[in-house]
């Protein structure tokens, strides 16, 4: 082989794996690119939905209070409507992706908005449903709103904190129950 030869096929080889490794890192990057917008069109839309349920959240909570101060006397009549808006809640609450504001919401729904009196602390017995229910819209509401806004969650919500409480702690309960006894 002459040098010429040599020096032409050396150029070729050169040039041909600068061609491969080019369109390899190219490939990668589009690859990658896609993954990424990909990635970020999963977000919106986790994003777009958790939005949609919290608005229609906010609607029935408006409702709810509505219902519960419209009530005649100290104890609110629990009806259908009162049923819808707690079934309303609790399957828009399934929609949002945030686990600590996700499982909030079922317990508040869980303690019928704390007029359950399973989920009545012993200083509340007195209170009338009407209050109890009204003070855990407002602890919702304001859960909520501070997650749209960004902010952190708040920690200063009793009647929200115990209605979790008690819900895990039923969780639990139930999960030992049905927890199948080895023979």
């Amino acid at each position: 082989m002459t040098p010429e030869l040599l020096n032409g096929l050396i150029g070729a080889g050169g040039a041909l794996s600068g061609a491969l490794l080019g369109g390899l890192l190219t490939f990668g990057g589009v690859v990658y690119q896609q993954n990424r917008q990909t990635r970020q069109a999963v977000e919106t839309r986790r994003r777009d939905i958790t939005e949609q349920a919290i608005e229609a959240i906010f609607g029935q909570l408006q409702r709810l209070r509505h219902l519960t101060e419209n009530s005649p006397s100290q104890f609110v009549d629990w009806d259908s409507a009162i049923d819808e808006c707690l079934t309303e809640i609790y399957l828009k609450a399934q929609r949002i992706s945030d686990k600590e504001i996700r499982k909030s919401l079922e317990a508040a729904v869980a303690s019928a908005f704390g007029s359950s009196p399973a989920f009545r602390a012993p200083r509340d017995r007195a209170s009338s449903d009407r209050h109890l229910i009204i003070c855990m819209v407002n602890e919702v509401q304001e859960l909520l709103s501070t997650f749209l806004r960004g902010d952190p969650l708040p920690t200063g919500q009793p009647h929200l904190r115990r209605a979790r409480r008690i819900t895990e702690k039923s969780a639990r309960l139930w999960a030992a129950a049905l927890r199948p006894v080895d023979e």
